[in-house]
């Protein structure tokens, strides 16, 4: 069995499914799982619910690897203190 400890995406994918629908999508399915969401300038794509609902959770590019790593880093000891509350 696959087991997923975070998910990355950026905002804008091409055609089919964009950023923002990824992430209703895992929202409402899988609500506990964590996820990065990576922008250059697709903020036009969220409206500012949806930007203040993402914020903690979007690395706006260009970003380094140490940004990344921190950014990683913070989502997944984010679920880590999630799982110890509950």
């Amino acid at each position: 069995s696959l087991s997923v400890d975070l998910v990355i995406s950026d905002l804008m994918l091409g055609q089919g499914m964009s950023g923002v629908e990824v992430a209703e999508t895992m929202s409402d399915r899988w609500p506990d799982m964590p996820l990065l969401l990576i922008s250059g300038n697709a903020d036009h794509l969220l409206s500012k619910s949806e930007l203040e609902q993402h914020k903690r959770s979007l690395l706006r590019k260009p970003f380094g690897n140490q940004q990344l790593i921190a950014a990683v880093k913070g989502k997944l000891n984010q679920q880590q203190d999630r799982d110890i509350a509950i």
